[in-house]
């Protein structure tokens, strides 16, 4: 291997350990040695994605697609961009291309397939991950996509567990896990999400972001908060009807049958008191315990 070959490597090893800076400074010694040097400009996305650089990642992409339009690395790195960026139609399209040059590429219709879960298409998700395991029965990412369509369609009982094998197998399937949190969190559907988040804590036990989710989505599918449930759901909306509920229902009962109203107070102020206090004191008590 030539010498730029081995620095190539070095500075992709660096990446994928998360050692940024270091590989922020190889990289610029290089690219400033070796400013034309397609291999680099992909490092450097990699990198400015790895790290939120948006901006750079498009513009070393940019530059390497400029030479050669049909890498499909630089094309791959694109569509994983565009999703980190929200831009998923131009990610779709980013995807089908590379699917129509490549159709027998089975990680490619698993990255379909993570872009179909994170915007809500599950039935086509499902489809796509099965065309991935057809191509590749051993693909991890495709796996870990069928298991999230299952727990989201209730039929998986030890989702943490499969979960923690797969995503130790392959990294690729914590931001499909991470997503499909999101997902169920959007369907008010906490004890499927704290499963999936025990799979990633167990996966990550020191990630600050994780262990912050876990704390938040125990307290969320705790069932003394089940109360507290229209609140959960429908935020100040729902505030705002239980307010003009109570309102209505103490004027109602100070006409129609007096001796129910101070009742019908206390118990209203009670319910505001509960909805201030025993989140933040149930997640105290839930981190205390421990997971």
């Amino acid at each position: 291997m030539t010498d730029v070959g081995l620095l190539r490597q070095q500075i992709a090893l660096l990446i994928e350990r998360k050692r940024y800076g270091d590989a922020g400074r190889l990289l610029s010694e290089a690219i400033s040695s070796e400013p034309e040097d397609p291999g680099f400009k992909l490092l450097a996305a990699r990198l400015g994605i790895a790290t939120a650089d948006y901006r750079s990642a498009r513009d070393n992409l940019e530059a390497a697609l400029a030479q050669h339009p049909d890498n499909a690395e630089a094309r791959q790195l694109m569509f994983e961009l565009l999703c980190e960026t929200g831009q998923f139609v131009e990610a779709e399209q980013t995807i089908i291309g590379l699917l129509h040059d490549y159709p027998e590429e089975a990680y490619f219709y698993a990255l379909y397939a993570a872009l179909m879960l994170k915007t809500l298409h599950i039935d086509k998700a499902a489809a796509l991950a099965r065309e991935g395991l057809r191509l590749d029965p051993t693909s991890s990412l495709s796996q870990v996509i069928s298991l999230m369509v299952d727990v989201i369609e209730d039929r998986s009982h030890d989702a943490s567990r499969r979960l923690e094998e797969l995503v130790r197998e392959n990294p690729d399937a914590l931001h499909v896990a991470w997503s499909v949190v999101l997902v169920l969190q959007s369907r008010h559907r906490y004890a499927e999400a704290l499963q999936v988040l025990r799979g990633i804590f167990r996966s990550v036990p020191d990630d600050k972001e994780a262990v912050a989710a876990l704390i938040e989505m125990r307290v969320l599918s705790h069932w003394s908060m089940l109360p507290l449930t229209p609140l959960q759901r429908y935020g100040w909306v729902g505030s705002g009807v239980l307010w003009a509920v109570a309102v209505l229902s103490v004027f109602l009962a100070d006409r129609f049958a007096p001796q129910i109203t101070s009742s019908l107070v206390v118990f209203y102020l009670g319910y505001v008191v509960y909805s201030w206090l025993w989140p933040p004191m149930l997640k105290r008590w839930l981190s205390a315990r421990g997971f």
